[in-house]
C-alpha cells in the first residue's frame, strides 16, 4: 500500500504498525466481519475494509488483508494487545466521513484503487495496492513493506531495541521540527 498524504486513513493504520509499533492483538480471522471481507473486484474490498473501518470492526477490516499480512497483525497482536491496536487502526473518536474511489489500475493480480477518505470532515488521497489471491481481491503489501513489518515485529520481541526506536524517531521528529515556523498566536 502506497500512501500519498500522512494524515490519512490508509496511511494512519499501515503506519503505525509500520512505524510507530503501536499494534495489537488479532483473533484467527477465518472469515471476514460482518459477512465482508474481500470482494470479487478490488473496489469491493476497498469498499468492505472502509466499512469495517468506520463500524469500529476490527476483525472484518483485517479480513480484507492476504492472509500473510493478516498473520503478521496476529504476532502484533500478541506482542501488544488487541485493544491497543483497535484505538489506533480504528481511529479512536475520529469521524469517518466517506470514502470516494477515484481510479483503479488492474495489472494482472495486482491492483492499484486510488482513493478520496474523508475523515474529521478533511479528504485525504492514498492508493491502495491489492492482490488477487484464490479469486478474491485482498489488501497486500510490496515484499519491501512486508520486509518492514517483519523487523517491526522483531523489534516488538526486544523492548529495549523498541524504545531506542521510539527514542530515535523522537529525536528526528525534533530535528525535523528545527528552523519550521512558528504557530501565530
Amino acid at each position: 500500500m502506497k500512501s500519498r498524504s500522512n494524515g490519512s486513513l490508509w496511511h494512519s493504520w499501515l503506519g503505525i504498525a509500520l512505524i510507530i509499533g503501536c499494534a495489537f492483538t488479532l483473533l484467527v480471522v477465518s472469515g471476514c466481519g460482518k459477512g465482508k471481507g474481500g470482494g470479487n473486484t478490488p473496489e469491493k474490498t476497498v469498499q468492505n475494509m472502509f466499512d469495517a473501518i468506520k463500524d469500529k470492526d476490527l476483525d472484518g477490516m483485517l479480513a480484507c488483508f492476504a492472509p500473510d499480512v493478516r498473520e503478521m497483525f496476529d504476532e502484533m497482536i500478541k506482542a501488544e494487545g488487541k485493544e491497543k491496536l483497535e484505538e489506533q487502526l480504528l481511529r479512536g473518536e475520529e469521524k469517518v466521513g466517506k470514502l470516494e474511489i477515484l481510479s483503479t489500475d488492474i495489472k494482472g493480480d495486482w491492483a492499484d484503487v486510488e482513493t478520496s477518505v474523508t475523515v474529521d470532515g478533511k479528504a485525504d488521497k492514498d492508493t491502495v495496492k491489492l492482490h488477487k489471491i484464490g479469486g478474491v481481491w485482498l489488501v497486500d503489501m510490496t515484499e519491501e513493506e512486508k520486509k518492514g513489518m517483519k523487523a517491526m515485529l522483531e523489534m516488538m520481541k526486544d523492548p529495549d531495541a523498541m524504545k531506542k526506536m521510539m527514542e530515535g524517531m523522537t529525536e528526528a521528529m525534533k530535528e525535523g521540527m528545527k528552523g519550521a515556523p512558528e504557530k501565530p498566536e
